[in-house]
């Protein structure tokens, strides 16, 4: 982290998160989904980074294929700080057949 006369310089973090349909295949090596295991590493990252100095700040887009030949692009989280929810995750998921979708499950502090 850098630092500055014994300040903390505070970092925003922006992460860009892939939800099309191919993150619902199941890693061989894991046993699960691509997404599963996105959203657990994307809960961990925000909380370090969060720990790491309280005035850091994180946002989330995410992005994926739609039939069409259109790219969706959307905002999941503003960039800011945010409190887990009651199972001590930022994130949760939601995903049917080739459909993902990653439900914000925040509260912002």
């Amino acid at each position: 982290m850098p630092t500055r006369e014994g300040y903390q310089i505070p970092a925003d973090t922006v992460f860009t998160i892939d939800v099309s349909g191919s993150m619902t295949k199941i890693d061989p090596g894991a046993g699960r989904s691509r997404i599963a295991l996105l959203v657990d590493a994307l809960n961990e990252a925000i909380g370090i980074l969060q720990d790491a100095n309280p005035l850091n700040r994180v946002s989330v887009v995410a992005y994926g294929g739609v039939s069409g030949g259109y790219a969706r692009v959307q905002k999941v989280l503003d960039l800011g700080r945010y409190a887990p929810n009651g199972g001590g995750n930022f994130f949760t998921l939601a995903s049917s057949g080739d459909s993902v979708n990653v439900n914000a499950t925040v509260k912002e502090q």
